[in-house]
């Protein structure tokens, strides 16, 4: 498999764990996409314990990307802060943490 293949594979992960993340909570996040997408890591080429790896990484994630960011919500929410601008100021933040796991 050519490297823009796997990138683009990692790429749509990414995307799936966020959006299932706006209905689900990170365990049952991390069960539902482990189940069905880390078998295409692994198809991939992408070592078992690393697949399901970016999967736990980025069910982690979620819950400071907007639009749903629980995590943001709950802090703004404690220092009575915007919420959308603590979700975007985490998401700046934690911009390493997106991309890390791609390297």
């Amino acid at each position: 498999m050519t490297d823009n293949t796997l990138w683009m594979i990692l790429l749509v992960v990414m995307l799936v764990c966020i959006v299932l993340s706006m209905g689900l909570p990170s365990t049952a996040l991390y069960i539902v996409v482990a189940v069905t997408v880390s078998p295409i890591l692994i198809k991939a080429g992408v070592m078992p314990l690393a697949a399901h790896f970016f999967v736990f990484w980025f069910g982690a994630l979620s819950n400071i990307t907007p639009p749903v960011a629980l995590a943001s919500y709950t802090a703004a929410s404690i220092a009575r802060a915007d919420p959308m601008q603590t979700s975007w100021d985490a998401v700046r933040l934690a911009l390493p943490g997106f991309i890390i796991p791609f390297i």
